[in-house]
């Protein structure tokens, strides 16, 4: 990844304390690269920033202050578009006792979140926006990094545990106000350890509703995991295989809940009882 921009060296720098820094003469395998360069589309216009990956420009260009997500979003789009033989779910992961639990959803249904205050409380981080799924064993892969939180969220960590390591707010993007949250050093040095997974959950949050866990079948789980691949079609059979596979080992359930400290009190009460 190379940028000179001042704004994506801040965020390198506040976002990924504490991460491992690769010592430039040694060597390295190279998956994909990306670089954040910043435009001047007309004199006198408004400075505007691009993503190159691989040398291609797979977005549009945004405006100088989007920096910040602009990089996170392409580092997403790099893994994701990578020819590698796993299933990709839009999805956190978190592991506790060498066991994964995964959970899909869309943006706004509080699964960043819940991830970050799951692993406050204990659990490792593998993963905030995709679940990197293996298809020849099952495991999921480690892609540690920041937790994005938007809006509402932002405050609502940090009332859950004021210790949580939230940098500054980026106002103005397109999906209003973000802000990330570093991972713990316990799930920064452990990165690179993968997990097999034992729950699916899907969460939704929901202003004023009760919380509540409820199981699903295994043919909702499927149609439900469907829903959030982000590669499953370009995988053929190895994408079937993989999500039925998921489905069959890992007991699945719905998620609603309007507070963090009741999300993580039903996900206790799950994982200590199975």
């Amino acid at each position: 990844m190379r940028s000179r921009l001042s704004a994506i060296a801040e965020a390198v720098a506040t976002n990924y304390t504490g991460y491992r820094v690769h010592d430039a003469a040694s060597p390295i395998v190279v998956d994909t690269r990306v670089a954040i360069v910043g435009e001047r589309p007309r004199p006198f216009a408004a400075p505007r920033i691009i993503a190159r990956i691989d040398g291609e420009n797979p977005f549009p260009s945004a405006p100088l202050h989007q920096a910040v997500q602009v990089l996170e979003t392409a580092l997403n789009y790099g893994i994701a578009f990578l020819n590698l033989d796993t299933l990709i779910l839009h999805a956190s992961v978190v592991e506790r006792g060498g066991r994964a639990l995964v959970l899909p959803g869309t943006s706004g249904s509080g699964k960043s979140t819940l991830a970050a205050a799951l692993e406050l409380r204990g659990w490792r981080l593998l993963s905030d926006e995709m679940a990197v799924i293996r298809a020849s064993d099952g495991a999921v892969l480690p892609i540690v990094r920041p937790i994005s939180l938007k809006n509402e969220a932002i405050d609502a960590l940090a009332r859950f545990d004021p210790g949580a390591a939230i940098g500054r707010r980026h106002e103005g993007t397109s999906k209003g106000i973000i802000a990330y949250c570093r991972p713990t050093a316990e799930s920064i040095s452990r990165g690179r350890e993968t997990a097999h997974p034992a729950w699916l959950v899907f969460p939704r949050f929901r202003r004023g509703a009760e919380p509540a866990l409820a199981p699903l079948d295994r043919t909702t789980a499927f149609g439900r995991g469907l829903g959030h691949g982000v590669n499953y079609r370009r995988l053929g059979a190895a994408g079937f295989n993989t999500l039925a596979d998921l489905v069959e080992a890992c007991p699945a359930y719905d998620l609603m809940f309007r507070a963090l400290d009741e999300a993580v009190a039903c996900i206790e009460s799950l994982t200590t009882t199975g």
